[in-house]
């Protein structure tokens, strides 16, 4: 899992074309990265908030310990090279409707791990949303 991490990292930071190709052929990295872009949104990383997004890397999206550490390296030091949300969404966009629920309510549970609201989170969810396709509605349900 490394070492494709890596890989996408290097295309991204090269502007290779097929990088496009390879972020749809693992959207678990689209996920994490997704989950990371919420908790550092208010620009603070609170406890709480590492110790959901761990839960989430190891039974949702299945990342080892051992892979964990260097995947949220990897993602730390090269924030700035991955895509903005819109481009991170896009991959996501032809998942079932409820693949899609479920990854915003994963967002809120993140966002709200640290039992307060910051409204850059709740931006980022909301923009995340409705670049899926959501409603209103359902994401406040």
């Amino acid at each position: 899992m490394y070492s494709a991490f890596k890989s996408l990292l290097d295309k991204l930071e090269n502007n290779a074309a097929d990088s496009i190709n390879f972020w749809k052929e693992d959207p678990k990295i689209v996920l994490g990265v997704l989950f990371l872009i919420v908790i550092k949104a208010d620009g603070r990383t609170r406890p709480e908030e590492i110790v959901v997004y761990h839960d989430l890397l190891d039974h949702f999206l299945e990342i080892g310990e051992d892979e964990r550490y260097l995947f949220e390296q990897e993602v730390s030091k090269r924030m700035r090279a991955i895509p903005d949300l819109d481009g991170l969404m896009e991959h996501l966009h032809d998942l079932p409707e409820s693949q899609k629920r479920l990854i915003i309510d994963y967002m809120r549970k993140i966002s709200v791990s640290d039992y307060e609201f910051h409204e850059a989170e709740l931006t980022v969810i909301a923009r995340a949303a409705k670049l899926l396709g959501l409603s209103e509605q359902e994401l406040f349900h």
